[in-house]
């Protein structure tokens, strides 16, 4: 058995021989991590240590490529060739999905280190490629941490204000889960009611009453208030139906505008799957 350091939940471990181990460990989140990474992985680098599991003795490496706005199958269909190419060097890929972030994960073997890591790097490229600007960063990247990245390399003083009301505050949170943030974020308004929507960003309620406050319209207009409060170069705003209930039951339609300097102006209509957490 594996005790729990977090949780009454134990583990167990089961050795099948030298090279076949098999860990039963919690599911509930925290717990899990906690048993991973005190019991699980310090015990797999002691028998790697002892070379007991390294069989033919490969190296393996490997990195996690994170996309969004993209689904599996799409990613699956623009990256087929790269997967073909990839068996052929001992390259081995996985996707994985979250809610709002699908995941492509390389694990390259061989024996070598310098060729894992070239081979795996050379995989990395083609579909990066492939892939455009749904690709966002690698391994434990923030999505904002790759608007900081490329804030700065613009090489001005670039400002963001956010008009909120589906989210909730959620993407004010994501940019400043980033350290330095406060250099281009100015700050956001959450209005999640049609109240907050007329008192807090000023608007009007005959758009309201017209449009309803998941459309284009209300959309447009969130931005252009909010980027007018705050004086700020470029405004985001996010309206949207959460669920379980909504308006001819469109759940998960949500409108996301952009302004920018020079009219610069771009409003997206999606149609997100799932639950409300997701």
């Amino acid at each position: 058995p594996i005790r729990p350091g977090l949780g009454s939940a134990s583990g167990f471990r089961i050795e099948l021989d030298s090279r076949q181990i098999i860990f039963c460990i919690p599911g509930v989140p925290k717990e899990m991590k906690s048993m991973f990474e005190d019991e699980v992985i310090p015990f797999l680098e002691d028998r790697k240590r002892n070379k007991s599991l390294r069989g033919d003795k490969f190296e393996i490496r490997k990195s996690t490529l994170l996309t969004t706005d993209i689904s599996e199958t799409e990613i699956e269909e623009k990256i087929k060739e790269v997967v073909s190419e990839a068996k052929k060097i001992n390259v081995a890929i996985g996707i994985t999905a979250d809610p709002g972030l699908t995941k492509i994960i390389l694990v390259a073997k061989s024996p070598d280190s310098a060729k894992a890591n070239k081979n795996l790097k050379r995989i990395e490229e083609k579909i990066t490629t492939k892939l455009g600007n749904y690709f966002y960063g690698k391994d434990d990247t923030l999505i904002s941490d790759n608007l900081k990245e490329a804030i700065a390399k613009i090489g001005s003083r670039l400002t963001i204000s956010i008009a909120e009301s589906v989210t909730g505050g959620l993407i004010s949170s994501i940019i400043t889960d980033t350290p330095g943030s406060s250099r281009f974020f100015l700050g956001g308004i959450v209005s999640y009611s049609n109240y907050s929507k007329i008192k807090l960003l000023d608007i009007d309620e005959n758009i309201l009453d017209k449009y309803g406050a998941v459309s284009r319209e209300v959309c447009l207009s969130m931005a252009r208030k909010v980027r007018k409060i705050f004086n700020s170069d470029y405004a985001l705003s996010v309206t949207g139906f959460a669920g379980p209930e909504a308006e001819y039951k469109r759940v998960g339609l949500v409108y996301c505008c952009i302004l920018g300097p020079d009219g610069y102006e771009k409003i997206f209509e999606k149609n997100f799957p799932g639950n409300r957490c997701e």
